[in-house]
This record gives structure tokens, C-alpha cells and sequence, in this order.
């Protein structure tokens, strides 16, 4: 690869992640709130895969040349690997308890609202607007209402920092 190509793919790479960085940006803490919601009962059944995974740690063996290049070779131990991968999911598992905890710690503030119900179908359950009016016999403009102050409320809890900096 030329250096001209290289730093065209850098150019690429770089506008990438500002345009990522510009997503994580835009996400203002009711929709961070919604989102974590949404995937909330995804966070544990991934929690619970990586906790199993940790239990059955397996290196894979793979045939081939390996190396750095320019005739080096570079071999871990089995071990090493193991522990390797042992800290990686032991990471992924702090940080999936960690929004776990996060979200059930938000959720344990407003549990006792008349309209928490309202937060388990819709984001727990995805059910759909209209089977919660029909669930529950109450109009939309009331299910919208009191959904969108319980998030504000969870947001509150689940981004406090980002509520607090009003400057930037």
C-alpha cells in the first residue's frame, strides 16, 4: 500500500470515528434512557452467555503460518491464551453488571408509580401501543404522558452528569 493510499484509508478511518463520536454525542439522556431500556433483557442474556463462556474457556487450535512478519514468529501459550481470554470476558462481564445494576437501581425508584406496568410492556415485553391500551384500558395520550416522565425520571437517575452539564 502507498503512503498516498494509506493516508486516504486514514482520512476515511478518522471521518468514521468523528462521525461516530457525533452519534454518541447526539444521544441526549432520554434516548440513552430508552435505549438501555430496550436492550436491558438483551444486557442479561449477554451476561449470562459470557458468564457461561468464562466456565468453558476453550482455546481454539488453528493450522497455519503465524508471525509478525519478516521471518518472526511470535507463539503464546495455551495458558497465556486462556488467561488472555479469561480477562477479556471478565471485563465484558464487569461492565454488563454494571449496566445491569445501573438500570435496576433506576428502576427501584419509580417501581411504585401507578404507571410503572407501563415501562415493563413497552420496553421489557415490545409491546406495541396498541396492545397496551388494550391491556391496560387506558388512551394513548395517557400512556405517552406518563412513559415519557418515567424516563425522564429514569434519565435523572442513569445520567445524572450529563443533566447537570448545562454549560457545554
Amino acid at each position: 500500500m502507498t503512503e498516498k493510499e494509506m493516508q486516504k484509508l486514514a482520512g476515511i478511518v478518522l471521518n468514521q470515528l468523528e462521525q461516530k463520536e457525533k452519534l454518541k454525542k447526539d444521544l441526549n439522556p432520554y434516548r440513552k434512557t430508552e435505549k438501555l431500556l430496550k436492550y436491558y433483557n438483551i444486557f442479561k442474556k449477554k451476561l449470562e452467555i459470557k458468564r457461561e463462556e468464562l466456565k468453558n474457556i476453550v482455546i481454539k487450535h488453528s493450522s497455519g503460518v503465524a508471525g509478525g512478519g519478516e521471518g518472526t514468529f511470535s507463539y503464546k501459550a495455551d495458558i497465556e491464551k486462556i488467561e488472555d481470554k479469561r480477562e477479556f470476558l471478565e471485563e465484558e462481564i464487569q461492565r454488563y453488571e454494571k449496566i445491569i445494576l445501573k438500570v435496576d437501581n433506576a428502576l427501584e425508584e419509580i417501581k411504585q408509580d401507578k404507571y410503572y406496568s407501563l415501562i415493563e410492556l413497552r420496553y421489557f415485553q415490545n409491546c406495541r401501543w396498541e396492545d397496551i391500551e388494550e391491556r391496560l384500558e387506558i388512551d394513548h395520550s395517557t400512556i405517552y404522558r406518563n412513559i415519557k416522565r418515567l424516563i425522564n425520571e429514569l434519565s435523572v437517575t442513569l445520567f445524572p452528569e450529563q443533566l447537570l452539564d448545562i454549560e457545554n
